[in-house]
């Protein structure tokens, strides 16, 4: 069963006979659902949607100037329209909300989710995903752009799609805050788990210690981040990281280096 979240994505697509995610008139879809829409400067949140009685208002951040941004942040907070319209009266939502992910249970987190459905359609991501043969960061960039979608939430419904064999760690000042990894991806058990320490010997342990730039491939060994059987020890994988700035985050992309 396709969780609430994901299932009200599909349904809104569905009933509004959308054909391509691109067109989508996000304003007029929230003024559809008898919800006000608005653009204004902010601090420390960038959407906002406020219930009120019968009002209901949506606010996105005027300073976004990066349009595949604004439109996932105007995209999660239709997401609380429809999924919490009767749980508390406002979602505040800053720069960690975007980054909640995996969390069971989470509104923020099932917002994402519903975003991410509603931007990227599983089946024509799927079909646009399978163009690529084999993975490297330019696949990402190449969906982003096709879907006018962020990095960050390409990267999350990549690793959904399974269309490729990938692993992906988000930590934020060398802790980790979440990590997933494709059904198709041959190692089943990170070494590490939620509120440990990214492990010695990879790139993003180096690029905390000051001794490696972000944005670079490099190889490490997959007994770093996965448990590995003993014929396994000699597998690499590859391991290319890109900074979250704004939240001191670091997401580290993992897919396996056939070479080796």
């Amino acid at each position: 069963m396709l969780p609430r979240s994901i299932a009200t994505a599909q349904k809104v697509i569905q009933e509004l006979l959308v054909q391509n995610p691109k067109d989508l008139d996000l304003e007029g879809i929230i003024n559809f659902y008898d919800c006000y829409y608005q653009e204004k400067s902010m601090n420390g949140a960038d959407g906002r949607i406020l219930f009120k009685g019968k009002s209901i208002v949506i606010t996105i951040n005027s300073n976004i100037r990066y349009e595949p941004k604004k439109r996932f942040v105007t995209a999660h907070e239709l997401g609380h329209l429809l999924l919490h319209k009767n749980t508390i009266p406002v979602f505040n939502c800053d720069e960690s909300s975007f980054m909640e992910w995996y969390q069971s249970g989470s509104f923020e987190t099932q917002a994402n989710e519903f975003a991410a459905e509603f931007l990227m359609p599983q089946q024509l991501f799927s079909q646009e995903a399978h163009k690529a043969v084999k993975f490297d960061f330019s696949v990402l960039i190449s969906l982003s752009h096709y879907f006018q979608t962020s990095v960050t939430s390409t990267v999350i419904r990549f690793v959904a799609a399974g269309t490729l064999p990938i692993a992906v760690v988000y930590s934020v000042d060398g802790v980790i805050k979440w990590q997933q990894f494709s059904n198709t991806f041959v190692f089943k058990r990170f070494k590490t788990q939620r509120g440990t320490v990214v492990p010695k010997g990879t790139v993003v342990c180096d690029i905390v210690g000051n001794k490696w730039n972000a944005q670079q491939k490099r190889l490490v060994l997959a007994s770093s981040w996965f448990e590995v059987f003993k014929s396994q020890e000699g597998i690499y994988l590859y391991e290319e990281c890109f900074a979250i700035n704004s939240q001191r985050g670091m997401i580290s992309l993992l897919w396996i280096c056939e070479e080796y």
